[in-house]
C-alpha cells in the first residue's frame, strides 16, 4: 500500500512537471510567433517608408525637370521678345 501511494504520488508529479513543460513551451512558442509577426510588421514598415521615399524622389525630379523646362521656355522667349521690333513698338 505504501508503495502503491509512493508510486501514485511520483506519478502525478511527473504530469505535473510535464504540464509545466508543455505550458513552458507552449508560451516559448507563443513568444517566438509575437516575435516573428513583429519583425514582419517592421520589415513591411521599412519597405513602405522606402517606397514613400522613392515617391518623394520622383517628385522632386519631376518638378525639377518642370521648373528647367520652365527656366528655358523664359529664354527662348525673352530674347525673341526683346529683340523683335513690333514687340518694342506695340
Amino acid at each position: 500500500m505504501v508503495v502503491y501511494k509512493r508510486i501514485r504520488k511520483e506519478s502525478e508529479e511527473k504530469k505535473r512537471e510535464k504540464g509545466v513543460e508543455e505550458e513552458v513551451e507552449e508560451e516559448e512558442e507563443e513568444e517566438e510567433e509575437e516575435e516573428e509577426e513583429e519583425e514582419e510588421e517592421e520589415e513591411e514598415e521599412e519597405e513602405e517608408e522606402e517606397e514613400e521615399e522613392e515617391v518623394e524622389e520622383e517628385e522632386e525630379e519631376e518638378e525639377e525637370e518642370d521648373e528647367e523646362e520652365e527656366e528655358e521656355e523664359k529664354e527662348i522667349v525673352s530674347p525673341l521678345s526683346s529683340s523683335s521690333p513690333c514687340m518694342k513698338n506695340c
